[in-house]
């Protein structure tokens, strides 16, 4: 699983298993709780490569 990014000659990579993006939601909360809560994310265990080349494009996504 990997989320990258292109702009310009450049393309940047963050590349982990699956295992290592965590996304909880804010499931089950009630509506004032909700304000005053964030979202759990993490990101772990990866590796970011950064690329130079002359081809000239832009994007951004993730894949797996």
């Amino acid at each position: 699983f990997d989320i990258f990014c292109t702009l310009g000659a450049s393309n940047g990579y963050f590349k982990a298993s699956s295992a290592a993006f965590n996304l909880v939601g804010l499931i089950g909360l009630k509506g004032t709780d909700f304000n005053n809560q964030l979202p759990n994310v993490a990101i772990t265990q990866g590796v970011v490569e950064f690329y130079t080349d002359t081809t000239f494009s832009w994007s951004v996504g993730a894949r797996g």
